[in-house]
């Protein structure tokens, strides 16, 4: 979907009802780049939790933390993406979920880099 964003100076609203046009027009896009670092959590924490009233803590925690420690290094790679894929839309160029996330890995290791300090 290309829809034309006018590139001028906006007041704070003018920016809020941008933002949120961007998002309503590229919801799928943006929404699912989220997805990548919202969804497997949710996912492992149901599959531990379930079946029990009380879950084991240490069941819990060893079950997570890999996927935490995952999450460290997935987050701001998926920042990059989906601020990449904002800013694709705004200049009414075409983006796809794919190119998003090539872009973001194209700069890994300054985006780490960057992450840490």
């Amino acid at each position: 979907m290309s829809v034309d964003y006018e590139i001028r100076t906006m007041s704070f609203g003018e920016i809020l009802d941008m933002g949120f046009r961007i998002l309503k027009n590229h919801f799928v896009l943006l929404v699912g780049l989220q997805a990548i670092v919202s969804v497997p959590p949710i996912v492992v924490s149901n599959y531990l939790t379930s079946g029990s009233d009380v879950p084991d803590p240490f069941m819990l925690l060893t079950g997570m933390l890999p996927l935490l420690l995952a999450l460290l290094i997935l987050q701001p790679i998926v920042m990059a993406a989906i601020t990449h894929a904002i800013s694709e839309c705004y200049l009414s160029r075409s983006v796809a979920f794919g190119s998003a996330l090539r872009f973001a890995l194209s700069i890994v290791l300054p985006l780490l880099g960057t992450w840490i300090l």
